[in-house]
């Protein structure tokens, strides 16, 4: 919640790209943030962006949402926060929700 306001909040510069990425902020830690946040935990095409010997290629992902949904189309949770942070959140992320990471420029 302490770096909502900071000009350096790159969840804030990620949402000024609108017209490349829908997108909305969840703060956790707040009870509306909290719960928003578990909703989109739930959607069956969430992805957690967060580099771990586990995670998925975004091409994997999307032949993995394709399977679940139907549609190529992911729901992404962009972590943001100093790798601490990250780290911790990370942990708050229920284990089933998978992990992607970039392998390539092309992988999307």
């Amino acid at each position: 919640p302490c770096e909502v306001g900071k000009q350096t909040n790159s969840g804030a510069l990620s949402l000024a790209c609108q017209g490349v990425v829908q997108g909305r902020m969840i703060v956790p830690d707040t009870t509306a943030g909290d719960r928003a946040f578990e909703d989109e935990m739930r959607k069956p095409s969430t992805v957690v962006f967060f580099p771990s010997k586990e995670a998925m290629s975004a091409s994997e992902a999307k032949l993995w949402a394709t399977q679940r949904t139907g549609s190529s189309n992911l729901n992404v949770v962009l972590v943001d926060g100093t790798w601490s942070q990250a780290k911790t959140m990370n942990r708050r992320i229920p284990k089933e929700v998978p992990r992607i990471t970039l392998t390539s420029a092309g992988d999307w």
